[in-house]
């Protein structure tokens, strides 16, 4: 896909045929926070269920617009990597009252760290994720324990934590809690569907 200007995603976000989409894929475009703002007011996008903006450097502000947005508040599926999101991001996703209904959260290659893992860990709003991938941050022992201790994160099936700096101890928390749930580790694939 090309680069788009801000004024593209404008004139986008302003079509009400988005009004029948389901699935918005606008990773790698060079999306702007410009952009990430004009698609977060559109009224247009009450039916869509997964949003990629991955590869955008969108940064914590973009992730803060998107968790402000009521008109998103259909999302199931919110992939952010390589968005240079770190832990004040993650904070205003796992604080969004419009965010209930996600079950995959892809946050890869960010500046994520213990803060951030323990917003997760401690948002009842992301209590239905399934799949958590949060490889390749700063995510330490301290992140992975909040994680492993996490009330919430009970439907999870897939945590992918590879490329963070969690040492032996922090996996065995998070073995205990998850079992072979988390994979990531060793680079296992994503099962089909998450």
């Amino acid at each position: 896909m090309q680069n788009l200007k801000d004024a593209d995603v404008e004139r986008l976000a302003a079509l009400p045929l988005l009004s029948r989409l389901v699935s918005l894929d606008l990773g790698q475009t060079s999306v702007t926070l410009a952009g990430v703002r004009a698609l977060a007011a559109s009224p247009y996008l009450s039916q869509l269920r997964v949003l990629r903006l991955s590869f955008d450097s969108i940064g914590d502000a973009g992730a803060e617009v998107i968790a402000s947005s009521p008109n998103l508040r259909g999302l199931t599926t919110l992939k952010l990597s390589f968005c240079d999101i770190g832990d004040a991001g993650v904070e205003a996703l796992a604080a969004s009252p419009h965010l209930g209904r996600l079950t995959t959260l892809k946050l890869w290659g960010g500046f994520i760290g213990d803060a951030g893992a323990r917003a997760l860990a401690r948002s009842a709003i992301l209590a239905n994720l399934v799949a958590l991938r949060l490889r390749d941050n700063g995510i330490g022992d301290l992140g992975a324990f909040a994680l492993a201790e996490s009330p919430y994160l009970r439907h999870v099936l897939y945590l992918s934590l590879s490329g963070n700096p969690i040492g032996p101890a922090g996996e065995q928390a998070l073995a205990r809690r998850f079992g072979g749930r988390v994979r990531g580790f060793a680079g296992e694939p994503l099962p089909d569907g998450l």
